[in-house]
C-alpha cells in the first residue's frame, strides 16, 4: 500500500510539473502568435501614391521596427493626427515609409489605409477583461477613454505576461480607431482559456487514472 501511495506521489507531482510547464509556455506562444500579422489580410500600398492615418495618431519610427527612435522635428516628435494624409515611399515588412509636410520615417501598416474611407479596422485577437478598464496612450499616459468587457481589440506587439501593459488598438465609442495602452490584467488574449482548458482536462485525467489505479491495487490486497 505504501509503495502505492509513493508511486501516486510522484505520478501526481508530475501532472503538477505538467500543468506548471503548460501555464508557463502559454505567455511565450501568446508572446509569438498575437502580434503576429501573418494571418491578417494585408494592404497593398502603391508607392507614390498617397494614404492617410486612420489611427487616432501616429509616430514616424527611423528603422521599420517599434523599438527603433522616434523621429522629432526639433525637440517634439512628429505627431501624425487622424486623417492625415501621407505619400508612400516603400514598403518593409509591417512598416511603411511615408512622407509629409512634417518629415519622413516608418509607419506601422495598420495605422494606414489607401482607401477613401475612414472606417478600416483591424481583425480583432482580443478583449476587454473588465468594465470600465482605463486606455492610456502609447507613453502610457492616463486618457479619459475606458472600454467595456467584451470589447474587441488588436493586439499589434504580442502579449508578453512579464510586462504592466500591453500595445493594442481599440475601437472607440464616436467609432475612432485608436492606438495606445491597457494593463495586461484588463486583457483576455485569445486562446488564453483554451490552453488552461486543455492542461487542467490532461490532468484531471491523469489524477483520475492514477486514483484507480491505486484504489484496484488495494481492492486486490485485501482479497
Amino acid at each position: 500500500m505504501e509503495r502505492g501511495i509513493s508511486d501516486f506521489c510522484r505520478i501526481f507531482l508530475l501532472c503538477m510539473a505538467l500543468f506548471a510547464a503548460i501555464f508557463l509556455w502559454q505567455p511565450a506562444v501568446l508572446s509569438q502568435s498575437d502580434g503576429d500579422v501573418s494571418q491578417i489580410e494585408r494592404y497593398a500600398f502603391v508607392q507614390g501614391e498617397s494614404c492617410q492615418v486612420i489611427a487616432s495618431y501616429a509616430y514616424f519610427y527611423s528603422q521599420p521596427d517599434f523599438d527603433s527612435e522616434r523621429l522629432k522635428a526639433g525637440d517634439e516628435y512628429i505627431l501624425l493626427q487622424h486623417g492625415e494624409i501621407l505619400q508612400v515611399e516603400g514598403v518593409d515588412g509591417d512598416f511603411v515609409l511615408s512622407s509629409c509636410e512634417k518629415g519622413s520615417g516608418y509607419i506601422y501598416q495598420y495605422y494606414l489605409s489607401q482607401s477613401q474611407s475612414l472606417t478600416v479596422y483591424p481583425v480583432f485577437n482580443g478583449s476587454v477583461r473588465n468594465d470600465g478598464a482605463a486606455i492610456y496612450d502609447i507613453d502610457g499616459k492616463p486618457t479619459s477613454f475606458t472600454a467595456k468587457a467584451g470589447q474587441g481589440v488588436y493586439i499589434y506587439n504580442g502579449f508578453k505576461d512579464q510586462g504592466d501593459f500591453t500595445s493594442l488598438q481599440i475601437v472607440l465609442e464616436d467609432g475612432q480607431l485608436y492606438n495606445g495602452l491597457m494593463k495586461n490584467v484588463d486583457i483576455k488574449p485569445d486562446g488564453v482559456s483554451g490552453l488552461l482548458i486543455v492542461g487542467v482536462s490532461i490532468i484531471a485525467c491523469c489524477v483520475t487514472i492514477i486514483l484507480t489505479i491505486v484504489f484496484l491495487k488495494k481492492k486486490k490486497k485485501v482479497k
